[in-house]
């Protein structure tokens, strides 16, 4: 039987389905080792240690089954791991739908799927990172499991449960889906492989199992909620999904999605600061994946098929809102570069585009400017993992001065408490920093993460093993307007660090200066 079932495998797994996943797996390795063999905590990892992953309350109701296959702890290397193995099978999947054959083309859209900087951004957060990239593959297979031909009952099924669960692990992966289905119809609508009856016919299919499947995955999310005894949380504005929808919010949400799109492919106002590599390459390629459209659109006739012209607009049209389409639900959404891994997809449609309808020179011209694409999105992202090293380590620095002085002060009685004052993340966030020009403009970083009670207790606790309980409530209002806790000085002064009554008081910073 086993050797039956390899044999069954052996066959069906094509020569591009192999490159194409060992492509992205040895990419992925490298170019994010640097934080897969080493502890770089973000401000969220320090709270995130050993956690359970049940964000039901956001929304996310199948992430802490994701997430479980892992385990619950924030396991570096085996976190990244799973995460690598989820994105070469994406991959795998990609290269099959669009039926890649060229090795060169499948490596290159490895190493752009694999080096993304969403995908850097979402190894900071590396305990929900194989969750995460898991929601990637059900949205790949989603869309592969209803390609052209594939129309049977069984199809839908797969496709709509692949897409709920994707949705129920993170929302922002609908939008790779959606970006992929656009893509694969475009590249179909180029090789006039079917009639535009058919196309519109896939099309309207397409947005129909989107809908039923988004229906799905809020009810599944509702009741979820009342199993649970929880309601929605106020999180990106998660509470007020889909009941605040009005024709403002349609305009403004285009709006937002175009200005979120446009700084993810410029950084920042290159006309104030001036152009980066990131943005001079990735305007570049916009030129490029501009240029190699119009061509292939006239060098395929599709300028001279009008129905199909049109769906071939619309399918490019719908590229911004759905990037973005959570915009279109709340006006509180803020789209972070985790959020954008969809945009990977256009990069990949480059490489695809200019292997199938331009000569050898342009082919290779654009090879090498995407070669570079992925060359600076490695260099960006071990730039960040330096610094989230840096921050690890001033960390460390700083608990282990304040287990320090906390062994040295002599109590009149035994410490049974701890209480941190004050909240410093406006000193220590790099965005006020000179230090931020190094990294890019989108990636949210610290200069270290005791910057208030939140992350300094988990930490020290965590690494240092200090079993002190946090302050209560009742005597936290007490000592905060204690004289004793009033005239101590702010860290790092030697008298930041306090023995009041049975409590150790650390005062980051006064509390009428602290964040909100």
């Amino acid at each position: 039987m086993g050797n039956t079932l390899v044999a069954y495998w052996k066959n069906r797994i094509t020569a591009a389905q192999k490159t194409a996943f060992l492509s992205a797996m040895i990419t992925g390795l490298l170019v994010h080792a640097y934080k897969f063999l080493n502890t770089l905590p973000n401000h969220d990892a320090i709270l995130n240690e050993y956690a359970s992953q049940d964000l039901t309350a956001s929304g996310r109701w199948f992430l802490s089954i994701a997430c479980g296959f892992s385990s619950y702890f924030d396991l570096q290397w085996l976190n990244g791991l799973l995460a690598v193995f989820f994105i070469a099978l994406t991959m795998a999947v990609i290269a099959d739908l669009f039926q890649m054959e060229n090795p060169i083309v499948i490596l290159l859209s490895a190493g752009l799927l694999s080096s993304f900087p969403a995908v850097t951004e979402t190894f900071f957060f590396g305990y929900t990172a194989d969750g995460y990239m898991l929601a990637m593959l059900l949205s790949a297979v989603s869309v592969h499991a209803l390609r052209f031909g594939r129309n049977r009952p069984r199809d839908f099924l797969l496709s709509g449960v692949c897409l709920c669960l994707s949705c129920g692990i993170y929302q922002a992966y609908v939008s790779f889906a959606i970006l992929l289905a656009m893509c694969y119809l475009l590249t179909d609508l180029l090789e006039d492989r079917h009639s535009w009856r058919e196309s519109v016919s896939w099309f309207i299919s397409r947005a129909c199992l989107l809908a039923a499947s988004l229906a799905a995955y809020y009810l599944i999310w509702k009741i979820c909620l009342t199993l649970k005894h929880q309601v929605p949380n106020d999180y990106q504005g998660i509470s007020r999904t889909g009941t605040s929808f009005s024709l403002s919010l349609l305009g403004t949400g285009m709006i937002r999605s175009a200005s979120d799109v446009i700084l993810f492919f410029i950084e920042k106002n290159i006309f104030k600061f001036g152009l980066t590599p990131y943005s001079a390459l990735n305007l570049l390629f916009l030129l490029s994946l501009a240029g190699i459209l119009v061509f292939a659109a006239a060098k395929s006739g599709l300028l001279h098929r009008k129905c199909q012209l049109i769906l071939a607009v619309v399918s490019i049209a719908l590229w911004i809102p759905g990037i973005c389409m959570w915009n279109f639900a709340s006006a509180e959404v803020e789209y972070s570069w985790r959020m954008m891994q969809s945009i990977a997809v256009l990069y990949i449609l480059a490489v695809i585009l200019y292997d199938r309808w331009a000569n050898v020179k342009w082919s290779s011209a654009a090879g090498l400017l995407l070669a570079a694409v992925i060359f600076h999105f490695a260099v960006t992202a071990n730039i960040c993992y330096s610094f989230l090293h840096k921050s690890y380590e001033r960390s460390y620095g700083i608990g282990v001065e304040m287990m320090y002085r906390i062994h040295e002060i002599e109590p009149e009685e035994a410490p049974e408490y701890i209480l941190v004052i004050g909240d410093r993340w406006k000193d220590v966030g790099l965005s006020h920093s000179p230090a931020y020009n190094h990294v890019h403009m989108l990636i949210v970083l610290e200069e270290h993460l005791i910057f208030n009670e939140e992350h300094a207790l988990p930490f020290l606790q965590n690494t240092f093993g200090l079993d002190l309980k946090p302050a209560p409530p009742e005597k936290r209002a007490l000592l905060m307007q204690s004289d004793p806790v009033a005239s101590m000085d702010c860290w790092p002064d030697r008298d930041s660090i306090r023995a009041v009554d049975d409590t150790i008081v650390i005062k980051l910073a006064e509390p009428e200066t602290a964040s909100p």
